[in-house]
């Protein structure tokens, strides 16, 4: 099955230095399961893995998540070479138009879902699928 790891938080956040090898230990145990986690702070990933990780466990999906253009050359300039088995970008909440052709992949989008969630512009949403069919 899917499991979702800190869909409500980010499993890189600081907070969770103190438990995430523990959380490590669990998800190489089920080989059964796929973890997928989210994260805005891509950064922190290298200082967060465990020393076997390598190229990376064949049961875990990262997400890096970007919400606009800043963002989205930053944070996706660095994940492009990190070493992940299996990688999607999140551009969600997306606040802004994004050129995501150097780093399409995979790709979904979306916007806020609370009730100040800023406006999803859906011309941003297809200006990104555009670049998907482009890159095909």
């Amino acid at each position: 099955g899917l499991v979702y790891v800190c869909f409500s938080s980010d499993f890189l956040i600081e907070e969770a230095d103190r438990w995430r090898e523990e959380c490590w230990q669990m998800i190489k145990e089920r080989k059964d399961c796929t973890f997928l986690f989210l994260t805005k702070r891509i950064e922190r990933f290298m200082d967060c893995i465990p020393q076997d990780w390598h190229d990376g466990y064949k049961n875990v999906v990262i997400c890096c998540t970007v919400e606009n253009q800043e963002n989205a050359d930053r944070k996706l300039g660095v994940f492009k070479d990190l070493p992940v088995r299996h990688k999607c970008i999140t551009a969600q909440p997306l606040i802004g138009p994004i050129n995501m052709k150097p780093f399409l992949d995979g790709v979904v989008v979306g916007g806020e879902s609370d009730r100040n969630a800023r406006l999803l512009d859906y011309d941003w949403a297809l200006d990104i699928r555009r670049q998907c069919i482009e890159k095909m």
